[in-house]
């Protein structure tokens, strides 16, 4: 997960740059092994989610293509501070979100609301 102070990192980690550069050293951010996965974790994350993929689909045309893709989360590691704030007040983490459109937009989650799913 991004928060606002890993934005930037985040972004710049979005250039296509050739499979030899690590992104890490590019981002100014420290790579974690992860427990189960064979992908480093961002240390100065406080969530951070392994995941294996279960489906991979592209739409589009190149250039104009995306890809959305479906996984599985395998473990999930919050820094003990956001424990609470993650089960409680999650917009205390200031977490950002890719809307797409452009590529160029974003959210924050911060302005949040719960509704209860309904039962049969």
């Amino acid at each position: 997960m991004v928060t606002e102070e890993l934005a930037e990192a985040m972004n710049i980690t979005a250039a296509p740059y050739p499979r030899e550069v690590s992104e890490f050293e590019k981002a100014g951010v420290t790579p974690i092994k992860a427990d189960i996965v064979n992908a480093p974790m961002v240390v100065e994350s406080p969530v951070k989610m392994e995941c294996r993929v279960l489906q991979t689909i592209e739409f589009g045309k190149h250039p104009a293509t995306s890809t959305f893709i479906i996984g599985s989360v395998l473990r999930l590691h919050v820094v003990d501070e956001y424990w609470n704030m993650m089960t409680k007040r999650i917009e205390r983490l200031k977490l950002i979100g890719r809307l797409g459109g452009d590529g160029d937009v974003y959210c924050r989650t911060e302005d949040t609301f719960q509704m209860k799913r309904p039962t049969l």
